[in-house]
């Protein structure tokens, strides 16, 4: 079915398949493929940026393929996606994935501010904003299952420990609010692309002779300290990585560009702000069917259990904040 409609919407035949991440990907005429889903209707905003970053400089960025029939965009097993051919040439790493992704803030920094006014995808110092929303929401599920009485291990989980998550995240908004107001910015400190959730995965690896690819699909504009902390999130909460781990990717992002003291409050506002159980929440509260109740049950329990860690990340990363202290984490 796969090979049938990527045929008939891109004339192209899949002499071989597999996947790259979570995401179909096939070779034809020496080429690799990638067909990834898209959600998002401001993906025309993600090829504008893909566009800069590659007269800046940027070699990695897959290019967009449209169907034979010259749209943009195809169904292929039910899905809605595009199709993106990974650069041709056969290159690797050379630097550390700090370093590359240091590299990348460099060369989307510079992208015209002009085009940033009518951008729906410019989240640059908007993150309370969105946070208090995100936590409006919350507040409006945990107020009905007061009334209604909780009905799953999940909603038990959720009306116990949401009130020390309204508290941390009120008083992430607060330091981020507080940090806007007093901290001074430098010019690295100006909108940069970005990513929606950088991780260690956001970039696929690809088969030999490629080693990895940048796909033009979460793009956003925003202070480079978003993908650095979000990387330092995952790697923590979801994949329980040493803090040597951590040390190391940011020695290697600072090779190339220091973080500002800005970035550093920047860093540990958003660390502060507990996106991961707010994730878990919502995915589960949204899902009306219940499809994945297990899996989210799951989630949901490992998330809690690694706040002690994650309290203990925020302790380590307050070190480097030269700014006003979070009073609890010193005890």
């Amino acid at each position: 079915m796969f090979e049938r409609q990527i045929y008939e919407a891109y004339g192209l035949f899949c002499e071989e398949r597999f996947f790259v991440g979570d995401y179909e990907a096939f070779i034809a005429n020496g080429k690799l493929y990638i067909f990834v889903p898209i959600k998002d209707g401001d993906f025309q905003e993600c090829l504008q940026m893909a566009s800069w970053l590659k007269s800046r400089g940027e070699q990695n960025i897959a290019e967009r393929v449209d169907t034979v029939r010259n749209e943009p965009m195809a169904v292929i097993d039910g899905e809605e996606g595009m199709l993106f051919v990974c650069p041709e040439r056969s290159w690797t790493k050379a630097a550390s994935p700090g370093e590359e992704l240091a590299l990348f803030h460099e060369r989307g920094r510079i992208f015209p501010n002009r085009r940033l006014r009518s951008f729906r995808r410019n989240y640059y110092l908007q993150w309370h904003k969105l946070w208090e929303k995100r936590l409006e929401q919350l507040e409006r599920w945990h107020g009905r299952l007061m009334l209604q009485g909780a009905q799953t291990e999940i909603d038990e989980l959720f009306l116990t420990t949401f009130p020390y998550y309204l508290s941390l995240s009120e008083t992430a908004m607060q330091y981020f609010v507080n940090v806007l107001n007093n901290v001074l910015q430098s010019e690295r400190d100006l909108p940069s692309i970005c990513h929606e959730r950088f991780t260690e995965t956001t970039w696929p690896v690809l088969p030999k002779p490629f080693s990895f690819t940048i796909l033009p699909t979460d793009f956003l504009i925003d202070h480079y300290s978003r993908d650095v902390a979000e990387y330092i999130r995952h790697e923590i909460v979801f994949k329980h990585s040493p803090f040597e781990k951590i040390a190391s990717f940011l020695e290697q992002y600072s090779r190339v560009q220091p973080l500002s003291s800005f970035a550093w409050q920047m860093i540990f506002a958003r660390l502060l702000f507990p996106l991961h159980y707010f994730t878990c929440a919502e995915s589960f509260y949204k899902n009306e069917k219940l499809a994945r109740y297990s899996e989210l049950a799951k989630q949901f329990v490992r998330v809690l259990q690694t706040e002690q860690k994650n309290t203990e990340l925020l302790k380590i990363v307050q070190q480097f904040v030269p700014y006003e202290k979070i009073d609890w984490l010193n005890i």
